[in-house]
């Protein structure tokens, strides 16, 4: 990553974190759209027309805070795709261990809403890979959900 690209995200992650509102509710939502995203070598039209939906349906209309959303999945889906110490597993370990210190995010996980990534996949192999991203998701969930 070049001394600019590595200014230019720094800022952008900077200006995430001081001026958005749940900013960190926001970036879970990014790492696991991304972590679901980040399987694919290449993201389609049709993944990023899906992320762009998936952001405004969480966040209700709120173009603002949707369109955050999907340039932090973008940025984290690039960071995987980079030759960057950050890949699919090591995302997954991040999830892993913001659950642990902040259990409320597992309400954040929609299963449902990642398993549309499946529904646009073209290639088999991907989808197998995302398809297990979503169940590992899905056991997340059940690890982290409060017991009554």
């Amino acid at each position: 990553m070049s001394f600019f690209q590595n200014l230019t995200h720094h800022f952008r992650s900077t200006f995430r974190e001081l001026f958005v509102y749940h900013n960190s509710s926001l970036e879970f939502r990014a790492k696991l759209f991304a972590l679901v995203a980040g399987a694919d070598e290449t993201i389609s039209l049709e993944e990023e027309q899906l992320i762009r939906k998936a952001a405004v349906e969480i966040y209700n209309g709120d173009e603002s805070r949707a369109m955050t959303m999907w340039l932090a999945t973008k940025e984290y889906v690039e960071k995987i795709r980079s030759d960057n110490d950050l890949g699919v597993d090591e995302l997954a370990k991040d999830i892993t261990n913001l659950l642990k210190r902040n259990r409320r995010f597992v309400s954040k996980i929609d299963t449902q809403m990642l398993s549309r990534f499946l529904e646009i996949q073209t290639n088999e192999d991907t989808r197998d890979y995302q398809r297990h991203i979503i169940d590992f998701l899905t056991a997340l969930k059940e690890e982290y959900t409060p017991r009554s």
